[in-house]
């Protein structure tokens, strides 16, 4: 007794003390764990903005290394030019003022001789005697190493405007050095492309020459000199890389500068932005998340504290409702296998199965209808009927709203009709009486099939005796009619979802491949019947120097968000790929933006056409099948793990491929079909090896027939296959885009045609400079807006080389002065060149004599 009331007279933990206390403990676990996940969002938005400015500053120094690259392109076509081979300096000197005229990134011309005396200049002739520009660098250093050399400093000719300076060494028609062309070009070309890169919120952007000037700049103005700053010594050291909290050229402090070298010219482009500026977003928003999360803590715990005082009225309405719901359960146990059927049926037909097979069992009715309303809510269309007579199916398969019918009354109401017996049925709907004999008496219930406020169908219930639908049996069937209206509505938006996926997938997979002489490419997109669209993608591009990228992947997961993924990985992948980097370093900067919780399986494959050699970098994908002209095949077994894990460094392997080699590239629901994947690789292998010889797309009809071999793909199935094959020495034949960017793609394949036929270096170099003018008037001036086509064909003749531009397009007329004299520079370049125009087109055929016998 004295135990017992000592025990009574404890006080006890009520639940609401219980409840209010659990409340602060969640509440400051929350915070905790809240500003911990903002603090690392914060670092991780610094690292981005940071990525970010890098990316601007290597961006920025590989265009103007490429404008760079192209004038000196220009300027050792000038060189290659007859007039300057044969050193006749009054046609030289015409040559070079026609030069002037149709390019104005050159503002002056001269070629002086072997010893340094300028001998003909654009424009003027030169004085007498001759000026010497023997101890200028970029004369030494053109003469010595027989390179194009760029003058170190800003030089300044009589007018006073500071240009830099191009050096070319000329060869005489003996190949014998003759002397230097040089070429100046004007700041305004440089400080326009910077000003291209000018966006305030990733800072200025400045470009310091090889005697540490800023040359251009945006926005600052040129010609400063950074010679004593601090960090420009420490950026020739690194030569790319990103400094925090240093000062910039201009002595500025507290700035994120990145900075990256020019390949030509010894340049440095550098972009500075104040911190402040650069992380403020970021600081911006840790600050707003850590005000949210303590608010969050604290309206937890005021909703914990209300809560624990309201705890003993809520805990006897749970008691209450405990009760109800035992009642319930007995009520809805008969609908448990309707549930359980709903769960796996996925289409509108499927879900009115399972509903009249299992709930007109459930609810011992004699026959039940599912009635579908159509797109444009006019009727109703049958999905499946049980039970009813075959001809009143038949003639109610389609019944129009604007009827006299219980279905169609439904509808419009939004209400149930409950007819207790077949009199009812009749009393109401008179205009039905020939339907009653079929039906053999009963009652009826027509149950709107509704997803909140929209009627989705209409489920028709006929029991074989009269009934009072009221309590009980009235909750069992709104109940199933509320279970197969909301299964309608998810099969229906599963179907929408697929088929937006599969919509969004296809539109972000290549519409078209480039079209690369030697490389016959093909693909196959295979979507799975039986699940989701996922994250299955090829691509297919060129690359700087004529290289070509090939890439497989997969995303994990489903539906919209793989297809989106998917979109962003190829479209990042092209953008780091076209910076020139390696396969490896791509993945490595994918790897690096992926977003947490997304994981990617990606192949990327580049191939050198003139060597055939292969470099390859394999993040966690099915590994390539390679198959020689001998039919030996091996997989490409090195790789990496997926993309996502943001701590790996991956790495590349390099292979050099037989020509004749055909080369397979595929995702994983091509071998996952079979119950091992080692079978279904063993298949693919068999597959291939048996039909290297054949027809490409033969080839992969045949890989999806043998290795599914009728099966359905539990997966989506993305498929690319290359073969390789030497060039025709003879001849050959290109059909791009009229587009800018397939300039170059048309460019690196007509010098590996011309290096493979054997043409030399320097004539190879000339024709293709002016195949390429010949390419650039047909983008600007033969489509207009509109898109069309270019054709390039080439072939060796007796002593030459034929080359034809082609395009089906109407020339416009030149526009402004100094404009449509492209030809002047072709001429130069060619030794005989015929245009022919009509309605159908335009034809530029040219030809050049070779006066070099094979080699480089």
């Amino acid at each position: 007794m004295i135990d017992r009331a000592t025990d009574s007279s404890r006080p006890a933990l009520t639940p609401g003390v219980r409840v209010i206390t659990l409340a602060v403990i969640l509440a400051v676990i929350l915070i905790g764990v809240g500003i911990g996940l903002a603090w690392q969002e914060y670092e991780s938005e610094r690292d981005r903005v940071v990525d970010r400015i890098g990316f601007r500053a290597r961006i920025a120094a590989t265009d103007v290394g490429r404008l760079l690259e192209d004038l000196i392109d220009l300027a050792e076509a000038i060189a290659a030019a007859p007039a300057v081979q044969d050193l006749e300096r009054p046609a030289m000197r015409d040559y070079f003022n026609a030069v002037l005229k149709v390019d104005r990134s050159i503002d002056g011309i001269l070629w002086a001789d072997a010893q340094g005396n300028v001998r003909v200049r654009s424009r003027l002739d030169p004085p007498d005697p001759p000026p010497s520009i023997a101890h200028r660098d970029y004369f030494r250093t053109a003469v010595v190493s027989r390179k194009p050399a760029i003058s170190r400093a800003l030089i300044r000719p009589i007018d006073g405007k500071p240009v830099v300076t191009l050096a070319v060494p000329t060869v005489n028609r003996a190949s014998a050095l003759s002397g230097v062309l040089v070429a100046a070009i004007p700041l305004t070309g440089l400080q326009g492309l910077v000003a291209e890169f000018r966006t305030p919120q990733l800072g200025r952007l400045s470009l310091v020459d090889g005697a540490d000037q800023v040359i251009a700049g945006s926005p600052l103005p040129p010609l400063r000199d950074v010679s004593r700053t601090p960090l420009l010594r420490e950026a020739r050291e690194r030569g790319a890389g990103v400094l925090i909290d240093v000062a910039d050229l201009y002595g500025n402090p507290h700035r994120v500068v990145a900075f990256a070298r020019v390949k030509a010219g010894g340049w440095t482009v550098f972009v500075d932005s104040p911190m402040g500026e650069a992380f403020g977003p970021a600081r911006h928003a840790f600050l707003l998340t850590v005000f949210l999360v303590l608010l969050g803590g604290l309206i937890a715990i005021g909703g914990g504290t209300w809560t624990g005082r309201h705890l003993d009225r809520v805990y006897r309405a749970q008691q209450e409702a405990r009760e109800r719901a035992e009642r319930t359960v007995a009520r809805i146990a008969r609908l448990q296998a309707v549930t359980a059927a709903l769960s796996q049926a996925l289409t509108p037909p499927q879900v009115a199965r399972v509903i009249i097979n299992e709930g007109v069992a459930a609810l011992d009715a004699r026959a039940g209808a599912v009635q579908q309303l159509v797109a444009d809510g006019t009727a109703l269309e049958l999905l499946e009927a049980v039970g009813f007579p075959a001809r009143l199916i038949q003639q109610r398969r389609h019944v129009r709203l604007g009827e006299k019918s219980p279905s169609a009354d439904v509808v419009r109401a939004k209400q149930p009709v409950l007819l207790e017996s077949t009199e009812a049925f009749l009393a109401r709907y008179p205009n039905l009486r020939e339907f009653v004999p079929s039906l053999a008496g009963g009652a009826f219930a027509f149950i709107p099939l509704s997803v909140e406020t929209r009627i989705v169908g209409v489920l028709t219930l006929h029991f074989a005796e009269p009934r009072t639908f009221a309590g009980e049996d009235l909750d069992v069937i709104l109940t199933l009619g509320n279970q197969c209206a909301q299964a309608l509505e998810r099969a229906r938006l599963y179907a929408h979802e697929h088929e937006i996926a599969e919509t969004l997938q296809r539109s972000l997979l290549p519409q078209a491949l480039p079209e690369i002489p030697g490389i016959e490419i093909v693909t196959r997109y295979l979507s799975s019947p039986l699940a989701e669209v996922g994250g299955d993608w090829y691509d297919v591009f060129t690359l700087p120097g004529g290289h070509v990228g090939f890439v497989i992947g997969d995303v994990a997961g489903r539906g919209v968000r793989a297809a989106a993924v998917m979109g962003q990985l190829r479209h990042m992948l092209r953008a780091h790929a076209l910076e020139g980097q390696g396969p490896a370093a791509v993945l490595q900067r994918l790897n690096r933006l992926m977003d947490p919780g997304e994981m990617a399986t990606v192949c990327y494959f580049t191939l050198d056409p003139m060597t055939w050699e292969a470099r390859y970098a394999n993040a966690g994908h099915c590994p390539p099948l390679v198959v020689a002209p001998d039919d030996a095949a091996q997989f490409l077994w090195r790789g990496s793990p997926p993309l996502g894990n943001l701590r790996y460094t991956y790495s590349e392997e390099a292979v050099v491929l037989a020509p004749g080699s055909t080369v397979v590239l595929y995702t994983d629901g091509l071998i996952e079909i079979q119950e091992s994947i080692d079978e279904g690789l063993a298949r693919l292998e068999r597959t291939v090896t048996a039909g290297a010889a054949a027809e490409m797309n033969a080839l992969l009809d045949r890989i999806l027939e043998e290795v599914l071999r009728g099966e359905r793909a539990r997966d989506d199935i993305a498929l690319l296959a290359f073969r390789l094959s030497p060039l025709d020495a003879t001849r050959i034949h290109v059909r791009v885009p009229a587009a800018p960017a397939s300039i170059a793609n048309i460019r690196h394949i007509l010098l590996r045609w011309l290096t493979q036929a054997g043409v030399d270096a320097r004539e190879a170099h000339g024709i293709t400079v002016a195949c390429a003018e010949a390419c650039t008037n047909v983008v600007e001036h033969a489509y207009g807006v509109a898109d069309g086509d270019l054709e390039v064909a080439a072939r060796r003749t007796d002593d030459g080389v034929e080359v034809v531009v082609r395009d089906w397009g109407q020339w416009r007329p030149p526009r402004g002065e100094g404009r449509g004299r492209g030809l002047d520079i072709i001429r130069g370049l060619i030794d005989g060149v015929e245009i022919t125009s009509d309605s159908g087109g335009t034809l530029v055929r040219m030809e050049r004599r070779l006066r070099h016998e094979g080699g480089a």
